[in-house]
């Protein structure tokens, strides 16, 4: 906490120098390590754009997608966090394709993807409890075809057969 305000005072004074590089590395991390996520991925990712040459724009370049990711919420909640991490990693991913991070970044992108699928499936068995049949139906198809191998494949095409059994059913 006592670094921060340090920090953002010395890049003002560093900017342009040789010491700028390695202050403003120091201050992403300080905003990490306090977890403001958004703002040290904000910064991370500034860093690897400002300083391209750098040792650390690599590194830098992954914790900006890998803050994005911890600031993913729960299914329960707005995903669009969830979207900015699925992009950033991709980014990262298609920039460095040779990196030592590949596998995490595509094991993050399996969490992720995992957390909108759940979502989806969450949604559409709302549908089904609420008696919206045709949403229900809808919603489970559409989760079929975004999400093939899905783990509640078996499940949604039970319950998308079913609401269209039901919807039939009630529209007489």
């Amino acid at each position: 906490y006592k670094a921060l305000p340090l920090f953002e005072e010395l890049i003002t004074m560093f900017r342009g120098t040789k010491k700028s590089e390695m202050t403003y590395y120091y201050y992403a991390y300080t905003n990490y390590y306090l977890e403001d996520y958004e703002t040290a991925g904000y910064d991370f990712g500034n860093f690897a754009s400002s300083f391209p040459t750098s040792q650390y724009a690599e590194e830098c370049a992954y914790m900006h997608a890998y803050c994005y990711y911890l600031d993913s919420p729960e299914f329960a909640l707005d995903q669009s966090s969830t979207l900015k991490a699925l992009n950033e990693l991709q980014v990262f991913i298609d920039q460095f394709p040779h990196s030592t991070r590949i596998e995490e970044c595509n094991s993050l992108i399996d969490k992720l993807r995992y957390k909108l699928e759940t979502k989806d499936y969450e949604n559409a068995n709302l549908y089904y409890h609420m008696r919206e049949y045709k949403a229900a139906y809808t919603t489970f198809r559409n989760l079929l075809k975004d999400y093939p191998a899905t783990i509640y494949r078996e499940e949604s095409m039970f319950r998308s057969f079913k609401s269209a059994y039901l919807l039939a059913e009630n529209s007489i």
